[in-house]
């Protein structure tokens, strides 16, 4: 008997060529274990008219083989790991430079197949996932399962203090199917933590006025926790008449994709830089604010996000003091995200090719 354990299974993903055509998965990645990668929706459903007390196993349609899928991984500064997943979660990338290089990722519409690929030049679009999460048993395979045309609609950007620097998505595909592994190789390169975003030259978490705020700058936050989420709100819907397998239509929007950046951090009232006191002070006046998330490793390997504008995207939302009997007074508020221009809201990573 050959039995599944955590800690020696894995996933792998490469991004289509288009939609509906499945690619072979290239990369491989140890995720974070605490619960499925996937999860299957029920595709036989009874009729619903019938004069039984209860549903009958000889009444039942296929629906459409949607699937759930949920991934988080710790962010390792890797040249080429993760840019299928990030092009897939913000839909658009470009990238510049001549190493290290900058890439810049932004939300585009539609979101799915939304342009060729290097036009105009070095910019990439989405065009959906193909994941496999392979069970493995710490010698060989127990069992690969495969699922076609992942959509993320949503990315979270985790970003707490003494620990490292995670990403995570979730979202829906379709045909899920037995498949093969592939072979594990790990995602080699330095594993981006806390320490990475301290205030300097190069790093650093700043919110204020300035488009954008200024490295090492006055508006420097000290927090406990940031957490970036992107939420792309897309549609799943199936089409009548399709090939067996291939129901889901291209996935558009069902609302306008929506950012947030929630922190937590000490009530305090400190010199020279952006305190819980300058926030409540801004909510009070309805101040928006630019934002600048920054953590950096060396000149070829950094992370950034960016929500900064001549018209400043961040909306203060929920301040929240909180004072424990001991102990820190707490404070958390979230900056909701409207970028006035869509470039203004934007995830840059520096790698070394």
């Amino acid at each position: 008997m050959s039995m599944g354990i955590g800690y020696a299974s894995y996933v792998s993903f490469a991004m289509q060529t288009a939609f509906r055509s499945a690619a072979t998965p290239t990369i491989t990645a140890a995720h974070i274990r605490g619960g499925p990668v996937f999860s299957p929706r029920q595709t036989q459903v009874p009729r619903v008219t019938t004069t039984t007390a209860m549903k009958r196993a000889g009444q039942l349609w296929d629906t459409m083989g949607l699937v759930d899928f949920t991934i988080e991984f710790e962010m390792v500064a890797n040249a080429t790991a993760w840019l299928a997943l990030h092009t897939a979660a913000w839909c658009k990338r470009l990238k510049a430079g001549a190493g290290p290089f900058t890439h810049t990722y932004t939300v585009n519409d539609p979101p799915m197949d939304g342009g060729t690929d290097g036009t105009p030049a070095n910019t990439f679009y989405n065009h959906g996932l193909t994941i496999r999460n392979t069970i493995h048993d710490g010698t060989a395979e127990v069992k690969t399962y495969q699922v076609a045309d992942c959509c993320p609609t949503q990315f979270v950007l985790t970003m707490p203090a003494n620990e490292p620097l995670r990403f995570g998505m979730s979202g829906v595909g379709q045909t899920m199917t037995a498949s093969t592994a592939t072979a594990f190789t790990d995602v080699s390169g330095t594993l981006e933590a806390w320490k990475h975003a301290y205030k300097g030259a190069n790093s650093g978490i700043y919110v204020g006025a300035t488009n954008p705020p200024a490295l090492n700058g006055a508006e420097s936050m000290i927090i406990r926790r940031a957490v970036f989420t992107l939420e792309n709100n897309l549609s799943f819907e199936p089409g009548l008449g399709t090939p067996s397998g291939q129901e889901l239509l291209h996935p558009t929007r069902a609302d306008h994709p929506a950012g947030r950046i929630e922190f937590e951090m000490d009530y305090e009232d400190a010199a020279s830089v952006t305190d819980a006191v300058q926030i409540m002070t801004d909510y009070i006046a309805g101040t928006e604010e630019n934002a600048r998330l920054v953590y950096y490793v060396d000149a070829n390997n950094a992370l950034e996000i960016k929500a900064s504008g001549a018209t400043k995207p961040g909306v203060i939302d929920s301040p929240r003091p909180s004072t424990p009997d001991t102990g820190r007074a707490k404070f958390s508020f979230n900056l909701m995200l409207y970028p006035d221009t869509i470039s203004d809201l934007s995830m840059i990573q520096t790698t070394a090719s």
